[in-house]
């Protein structure tokens, strides 16, 4: 499979290195197992790389298992083992909730460009992309890699903003491998 198929929006080496590492690992439309990820094929980006896991249950909180230096510098604390409602405020947690389970349920993977937060005017900017993976419990995850432009001030209110320009692939068009 060509590397930059249907990818080539993405800006930054360090997420295209995610990516194409993630979709090697893809079996056609079945996100790959966290276990099979090799961080060796991905060492330039792992400071910007983070791992989610859906709790069992009824909660349906993420949990971050892992975030690299950078994201944890953008967020000025470690987020390693922090629930998303216990890292933003109620309407953004249920914001990032709600494109996590996008991410995790159709399944897709979720890029941006541009502004991460609308109500930070003159918050940080940058190049996002989210993908599913299956977790070491068999449950639901996702890998995200984040490279800011800038470091964050305080916790955003809004995690789309209208000014972003994003796209969202579903595993099966990824897996068609058409344009």
């Amino acid at each position: 499979m060509a590397s930059s198929s249907r990818l080539e929006f993405i800006v930054s080496q360090e997420v295209r290195n995610v990516c194409d590492h993630w979709r090697s690992l893809l079996v056609g439309t079945v996100p790959p197992a966290r276990d099979k990820l090799d961080p060796a094929k991905m060492k330039r980006s792992l400071p910007f790389l983070w791992i989610a896991e859906k709790q069992w249950g009824v909660s349906g909180r993420y949990v971050l298992r892992l975030a690299g230096e950078a994201v944890n510098r953008l967020f000025g604390e470690s987020l390693r083992h922090r629930f998303i409602d216990d890292i933003f405020p109620a309407p953004v947690a249920a914001e990032v909730t709600q494109k996590f389970d996008k991410v995790v349920e159709t399944p897709a993977l979720v890029w941006t460009l541009g502004p991460f937060f609308d109500a930070l005017s003159d918050g940080p900017t940058g190049e996002c992309a989210v993908v599913p993976l299956v977790a070491d419990s068999g449950g639901q995850a996702l890998m995200g890699v984040t490279v800011p432009k800038g470091a964050m001030r305080m916790p955003p209110r809004r995690l789309f903003p209208l000014s972003q320009e994003s796209r969202i692939l579903s595993l099966a068009e990824l897996a068609s491998g058409g344009s």
